[in-house]
C-alpha cells in the first residue's frame, strides 16, 4: 500500500526550460510536492528557467542537451536513448512527461522501460489548424499511440480535452482537468511601476502596451506589431514592451525598423521579473494563434491588468469578452489595435476591467490547488497500480 512505501520516485519531464506557463507551471509544481514523500526529479535541457530550476530545494535536475522543440531526427532519437537508459537505470515509479516532444518521446521510453504509472500533462496539442493536413494527421497519430500506454491524460483547458476525445486521443475516463495556478501574493497592481518607468524613460502620463511571449508562430508576434503601428496613429504617448525571445525576433526587429516603430518598442527578451513587469504595464496583450490555457492571463489579472487577445479557445475560458477583457479573432490586427486603443483612451474602463479581473483571481488559481490536484492523482494511480499487481 502507498502508506508503507518510503518515497515515491518521481520523473518530471519537459522539453526546455524556455519562458513558458508550461515550464513555470511544472517548477511550481516539482518545488511544492512534499519531499518526505516523493524523491523528486526534473529532466529537461536548458533554457532561461534552468536557475528556478536550480533553486529548487531537494529537487534533482538532469539535463538532455538533445531534448529540444525542434524536430530533428538525430536529436529525437538521441534523446529519447538518452531517456530509455535513464529510466531502466533509476526505475522511477511514476514519470510525468509535458509539452508534446517531451511528453511523446518520455512515455515511449516510459513504456519501454517498463515504468508503473505514465501521466501526461497536455499543455496545448502539438497539433493545430494552421498545420498541413499530413503533419496535423502525424501528430496526432503519435498522441493517440500514446495515449494507449498513458494512466492519465491531464489538460489545463477543457477545448483540449475536448478536441482530443473528438480526435480519438484516448478514452473519457483518462482525462482529468486540472487549471493553472499561480502565487497571487507575487503579483501586485503597480508594484515598482515607477521603478520601470524611470529605468527605461518612459513618462508617468505614457500608456504602455506589453506581450509576454516566445517570439516564434505560435504567438504570432508580428500581429502584435501591426497592431501597435495603428495603436501609435492614435494615441502619442504609448510604448510598448515585448518580455521574451525566440527565432521571430530578427524577423520582428526588422519590421519594427521598416514600420518605423524602433524607438517605440522595448524587446527586453528573456526577464525574470516577471511580476515588476506586468504592473508597470496598462494593458497586457497576447496575439496568438493557438493556446492551451495562458498562465500568463492569470499573472496579468492579478497584478491588475486589462487583457486584449485573441478568441481562441483556451483563451476564452479565462476571458470574458467585455468584463475581464477583449477578445478579436485571430490575424485581425486591425480590431486588436482597435480594443487597445479604446482602454488606451477610456482609462475608467480599463479600470473597471483590471478590477473584474482581480476578483476573478480570487479564490482561484492557486498554486497549492494546482499541486493538491496533482499530488492526488500521483496517489490514486500508485494505489490503483498497487492493486493491480
Amino acid at each position: 500500500m502507498l502508506e508503507q512505501m518510503k518515497k515515491i520516485k518521481l520523473f518530471e519531464i519537459i522539453t526546455q526550460l524556455e519562458l513558458g506557463g508550461a515550464q513555470r507551471s511544472v517548477i511550481d509544481v516539482v518545488g511544492c510536492l512534499n519531499k518526505e514523500e516523493y524523491e523528486v526529479t526534473l529532466v529537461s535541457s536548458e533554457g532561461p528557467l534552468l536557475a528556478d530550476a536550480c533553486a529548487l530545494k531537494d529537487v534533482r535536475i538532469l539535463l538532455i542537451p538533445s531534448l529540444k522543440s525542434r524536430i530533428s531526427i538525430v536529436a529525437d532519437i538521441v534523446a529519447l536513448l538518452a531517456l530509455l537508459r535513464l529510466f531502466k537505470k533509476e526505475k522511477p515509479r511514476i514519470v510525468h512527461t509535458h509539452s508534446s516532444k517531451a511528453g511523446i518521446l518520455g512515455r515511449i521510453a516510459g513504456r519501454v522501460a517498463g515504468v508503473p504509472v505514465i501521466i501526461h500533462t497536455v499543455h496545448g496539442w502539438g497539433f493545430h489548424r494552421y498545420q498541413n493536413f499530413f503533419t496535423k494527421a502525424f501528430f496526432v497519430f503519435l498522441e493517440r499511440i500514446a495515449a494507449c500506454f498513458t494512466a492519465y491524460l491531464i489538460t489545463v483547458s477543457d477545448y483540449d480535452r475536448q478536441q482530443g476525445l473528438a480526435l480519438g486521443i484516448g478514452r473519457q475516463e483518462q482525462y482529468r482537468l486540472i487549471r493553472y495556478g499561480i502565487d497571487v501574493s507575487r503579483f501586485e497592481p503597480h508594484k515598482n511601476n515607477g521603478i520601470f518607468r524611470k529605468e527605461y524613460g518612459i513618462s508617468e502620463d505614457c500608456f504602455v502596451v506589453g506581450m509576454v511571449a516566445c517570439l516564434k508562430p505560435q504567438k504570432s508576434p508580428l500581429d502584435f506589431v501591426y497592431a501597435a503601428r495603428q495603436v501609435s496613429s492614435k494615441i502619442e504617448k504609448v510604448k510598448f514592451v515585448i518580455v521574451g525571445d525566440g527565432p521571430l525576433r530578427a524577423k520582428v526587429a526588422r519590421q519594427l525598423e521598416r514600420a518605423g516603430l524602433s524607438d517605440r518598442f522595448l524587446l527586453l527578451g528573456w526577464r525574470r521579473d516577471i511580476p515588476t513587469l506586468l504592473s508597470s504595464f496598462d494593458v497586457f496583450a497576447l496575439s496568438s494563434l493557438w493556446e492551451g490555457s495562458p498562465i500568463v492571463f492569470l499573472e496579468a489579472m492579478a497584478s491588475g491588468v486589462p487583457i486584449v487577445a485573441t478568441a481562441i479557445a483556451g483563451n476564452a475560458e479565462i476571458l470574458k469578452e467585455g468584463v475581464n477583457g477583449f477578445l478579436v479573432k485571430p490575424k485581425d490586427y486591425q480590431a486588436f489595435a482597435e480594443r487597445i486603443v479604446e482602454l488606451g483612451t477610456n482609462r475608467e474602463r480599463a479600470h473597471r476591467m483590471a478590477q473584474e479581473g482581480r476578483r476573478f483571481m480570487q479564490g482561484r488559481f492557486a498554486t497549492q490547488e494546482m499541486v493538491s490536484h496533482i499530488d492526488t492523482l500521483y496517489r490514486c494511480s500508485c494505489q490503483k497500480q498497487e492493486g493491480a499487481r
